[in-house]
């Protein structure tokens, strides 16, 4: 599988659908909602919504329970539209209703990964050892969403609130809802007019691709879980798709208690240090990149996580693949200033669509580049430069008007810079829509992310050597985003036959 992104969802405003969803089983929203302004006394709603809930009944009790989450990895799968990828992992929650701090003890992914503890707030997300608690702003990020899976910490999270105050009188889920908005005029929290109870959460959150997306938490199928009640099953909408779903096992019998209300001192510590570190105000840590030279005018760019490469030929510089951020495609610029100095004309080789490995390509595009990748690709690379960046615009969205990004999609083989670079589809069943790159000069192969290990035999690598030899391509060796520079003949003897 390939990599897996962790750190990208945080909060933020309202956003238009996703424009590359046209094939997903999503709609702009999850119903056309019928709505009229409405005022009243907000701190009312929360209050009833806490008796409503049973989060007034716990007192200090800890609120525990089990179930399992399971997300949708849209970036991992071989298409833009379904089936895609999802990974299920098994939890156990403990809910402080004072201070709304959650515990979660992580099980193992189907993948069979061990994760590990987590304690969190809306403010910030700590790695629990024992009785030691570690700050950890990236993992804040990757656990934003989840919390919101909750709604008693949404419940919470809004009592501490400034700037709440009730906006409108809405029909959703076919019943009328009272909805809450705060000084965030994007965050809006949907509670039933009849009972008080929190149906939905929703807010427009950053992302790394898309620039910021609308985020629905839809809570549904209450149950009565000792003192209070929850909902069974609660699911986060991204752009209308389902996309993270939070399930409590269905009961075996209606007496069956699903959650117990435990003693403070019987429950794992939730206790956080005071006061808490400033998630918002700590700075992300720098891209660091390292070359390695291949050859003449060629090098590898190499970060922690990824690896791309470049070439110059015919006074052009050519760039193989664009990963995980802006950020990242300065860290890349820098260096490729230093090593081919002067002004030149710029084609980024986009040879895979996982999301994370095109979340540079506006960066490049802002720069005038032409971006060359398989005819497959040309659809959600053309959604992903079309898209507009409100929230925090990033260089394409600040050079909106002055240029027009070139797309050029490749069907077959292709020999650019004079022949300097050829590139050839995989398409093996499991690489269709991914290109390698050949560097004659260099005797190099570029594999894109389809060779990933030397150690073990693939299928990615089976369809990569099978392309070369379709092309007529006799690299010595081989790199790729994951890979560091290798002997070919060492991929050549892993393949098994077919």
């Amino acid at each position: 599988m390939r990599s897996i992104l962790i750190g990208s969802f945080l909060v933020a405003i309202a956003a238009a659908p996703l424009t590359g969803q046209e094939h997903w089983p999503g709609r702009d929203r999850l119903e056309a909602e019928r709505c009229t302004p409405l005022k009243g006394d907000a701190a009312q709603w929360l209050r009833r919504a806490d008796s409503a809930t049973g989060l007034a009944r716990l007192g200090d009790r800890i609120l525990s329970f089990s179930g399992d989450e399971v997300s949708t990895d849209f970036f991992e799968a071989d298409r833009t539209y379904p089936p895609f990828l999802s990974t299920s992992r098994q939890y156990k929650w403990w809910f402080d209703p004072t201070t709304g701090v959650e515990r979660i003890a992580v099980g193992t992914t189907t993948t069979g990964a061990p994760l590990q503890n987590v304690v969190r707030t809306a403010a910030a997300t700590f790695m629990a050892r024992d009785t030691v608690l570690q700050a950890n702003p990236q993992l804040h990020a990757f656990f934003a969403s989840g919390r919101a899976l909750s709604p008693l910490a949404v419940l919470r999270d809004w009592e501490a609130a400034s700037g709440v105050a009730v906006s409108a009188r809405c029909v959703f889920r076919e019943y009328p809802r009272v909805v809450l908005t705060r000084a965030n005029a994007s965050d809006r929290l949907y509670l039933d007019e009849k009972t008080g109870i929190p149906v939905k959460f929703e807010r427009t959150e950053p992302h790394y691709l898309w620039g910021q997306v609308l985020a629905e938490y839809v809570y549904a199928t209450w149950w009565q879980m000792g003192p209070a009640i929850l909902p069974l099953v609660s699911v986060r909408y991204f752009d209308g798709v389902e996309e993270l779903r939070r399930a409590v096992a269905l009961p075996p019998r209606a007496a069956s208690v699903l959650a117990t209300a435990m003693p403070r001192d019987s429950a794992p510590s939730l206790r956080l240090p005071s006061p808490l570190p400033d998630v918002a105000a700590t700075p992300a840590a720098p891209v660091i990149v390292d070359t390695i030279r291949v050859g003449p005018n060629t090098v590898l760019l190499r970060s922690k996580s990824y690896t791309h490469a470049a070439t110059l030929a015919a006074d052009t510089l050519f760039l193989f693949d664009a990963t995980t951020s802006e950020e990242r495609s300065r860290a890349d610029l820098v260096l490729l200033a230093s090593l081919f100095p002067g002004r030149r004309p710029i084609v980024l080789v986009v040879t895979d669509v996982a999301w994370p490995h095109i979340a540079g390509v506006r960066f490049w595009a802002a720069r005038g580049a032409i971006i060359v990748t398989h005819a497959l690709l040309r659809p959600i690379l053309e959604a992903v430069l079309a898209r507009h960046w409100t929230l925090a615009p990033d260089a394409l969205e600040r050079a909106r008007g002055k240029l027009a990004p070139r797309i050029r999609a490749v069907s077959g083989a292709l020999a650019l810079g004079g022949g300097a670079v050829q590139l050839h589809p995989i398409d093996g069943v499991a690489s269709e829509g991914a290109l390698v790159a050949f560097l004659p000069a260099d005797s190099l192969l570029w594999a894109s992310d389809y060779i990933q290990t030397a150690a073990v035999p693939s299928l990615y690598a089976r369809e990569v050597v099978a392309a070369a030899a379709r092309a007529g391509f006799r690299p010595t060796r081989v790199a790729a985003e994951h890979l560091p520079l290798t002997p070919w003949n060492q991929i050549e003897a892993l393949i098994l036959p077919p």
